[in-house]
């Protein structure tokens, strides 16, 4: 973030929604959430979950988490409600990030977890009154680089991904610093990728297919990632065309979604 928002500023990063988000204003943002999150106590070594739909606040919060050297604990939307009580405890999350449209469910399990009421930073309109409002938290925050003052090591952990839990429980993956900058190293070279290059995501950030193996690699390069929240496909060949995309990363069963609308 520091690098492209010194060296293209004024390059589209982000679009999600129609709303464009350039280097700098990215930048600014992670920098005042690692400020809010360093304030709510959040250090090295801590687990934040995070549970949201594809947008710009996910890619904000998994370099703000990094940066600081906590854990990202993603959550996978489509869990049932014991599932994602149980990696919120697993993991030892004491903090989370959420979607408004997510609160009834976080209020039924919030009793038998062990994050605490002020501990939830909430992202829309009208939030309950047990969380933070996302937006409101960072216009408190100035506009400044946050000196994170411990040292992260490429062996330190960065996101604990929970497997499907097909033989049992959910398994936490705890995947390295290193790991993830070769991972999308490897997309990088694997894609040849350019700053002037436009990654269409629409697989769930939750996912690694989404994360680490289309978003970080463009923004890693410099170039621009079109978010979308849902899966549509009509709307997918519509955004193609629209913003002249060149790279796409999908299922082989989302293709074939694509190929029945044509």
């Amino acid at each position: 973030m520091e690098k492209w928002a010194f060296l293209r500023p004024g390059k589209i990063a982000i679009l999600f929604e129609d709303a464009k988000f350039t280097y700098r204003q990215l930048n600014e943002r992670v920098d005042k959430l690692i400020s809010f999150l360093h304030k709510m106590g959040i250090r090295k070594g801590d687990r934040v979950t995070v549970l949201l739909s594809n947008s710009n606040v996910y890619i904000e919060a998994f370099f703000a988490i990094s940066r600081i050297g906590a854990i990202l604990v993603p959550l996978n939307l489509r869990l049932a409600r014991p599932e994602m009580e149980f990696i919120i405890q697993d993991s030892g999350s004491e903090t989370m990030i959420f979607e408004k449209e997510f609160t009834d469910l976080i209020a039924s399990i919030k009793p038998n977890i062990q994050i605490k009421a002020g501990n939830y930073l909430c992202v829309g309109e009208a939030i309950p009154s047990w969380s933070i409002n996302y937006e409101k938290a960072l216009e408190e925050m100035p506009v400044r680089e946050f000196q994170v003052n411990e040292s992260i090591g490429g062996e330190d952990p960065h996101i604990i991904m929970y497997t499907s839990g097909t033989t049992g429980v959910p398994k936490g993956a705890v995947l390295s610093h290193r790991k993830t900058f070769y991972n999308v190293l490897n997309a990088d070279i694997y894609y040849g990728l350019t700053p002037d290059d436009v990654f269409l995501i629409s697989r769930p950030l939750f996912h690694s297919g989404g994360l680490i193996v289309g978003s970080a690699p463009m923004l890693y390069k410099g170039g621009t990632i079109i978010l979308k929240k849902r899966f549509r496909p009509f709307e997918i060949l519509e955004t193609i065309q629209r913003y002249r995309v060149t790279v796409i990363e999908a299922a082989a069963t989302m293709y074939k979604f694509i190929l029945d609308q044509c």
